[in-house]
């Protein structure tokens, strides 16, 4: 099991090590799965395998794994399997660019202290207020969290959310841009229209249409809620 890197990156600054060691193991993770997919001898020997007398949830294993592994273009000569490790490798290097654009732009605000009522005593104590009576507040996970969960002030809370959902916005379109790129392309290796499709197989959703709809009903759903 690859380690949550979203939490890893989330950690306080002082943990850099912790969030470097993260993205390590994830990156050798991906490379060890990559290297699984594209595994010859390993997907001969699984393709040999029957579901004949197999119970239903192996059977469906079996399945799962074998589409897993014609869906991970196994099946293609050695120059397009070469091809096809080299994207993964690419797209797992940029993901990991995105998420450290985003630890590495940390932003603040200072708010009057009465704005944080309702936040824990542990978080007031260790955020005391300067001489003007302003607490400084990041969006180091750590800092940005318990506010954002606890705090009464429903207009800092939003403003808090927004501003951490915005952090790296100048550094990260670009990088964005260069993963679609390359996930389309290897959706186009494969086969497959775009990306989204190749990353539905083997989802009970199926489609791309399913999906939209199901989006489509789900933002309808929330649109009065949210207005609360």
């Amino acid at each position: 099991m690859l380690i949550n890197t979203k939490m890893c990156y989330e950690l306080p600054l002082s943990a850099e090590a912790v969030r470097k060691a993260s993205t390590d193991c994830t990156l050798k993770g991906f490379e060890v799965l990559s290297a699984l997919n594209a595994n010859r001898p390993l997907y001969d020997r699984m393709s040999q395998v029957g579901f004949k007398g197999l119970p239903e949830a192996k059977a469906f294993t079996v399945k799962y794994w074998k589409q897993q592994f014609r869906e991970s273009g196994i099946g293609k000569d050695l120059t397009t399997r070469e091809q096809i490790q080299t994207l993964n490798d690419e797209i797992s290097q940029i993901g990991t660019e995105f998420n450290q654009n985003i630890t590495d732009a940390v932003e603040s605000i200072q708010v009057k202290q009465e704005r944080l009522a309702g936040v824990p005593d542990d978080y007031l104590t260790a955020h005391p207020a300067n001489s003007e009576g302003l607490v400084t507040i990041t969006t180091s996970y750590s800092d940005i969290s318990p506010v954002t969960k606890y705090a009464h002030d429903r207009e800092l809370r939003k403003q808090l959310t927004l501003m951490s959902m915005n952090r790296a916005a100048k550094e990260n379109p670009a990088v964005l841009l260069d993963l679609l790129a390359k996930r389309y392309e290897l959706a186009n290796v494969l086969g497959n229209n775009n990306f989204a499709e190749l990353n539905l197989l083997g989802a009970m959703v199926k489609t791309t249409e399913n999906v939209a709809q199901f989006t489509a009903k789900l933002n309808d759903a929330i649109k009065q809620p949210l207005k609360k």
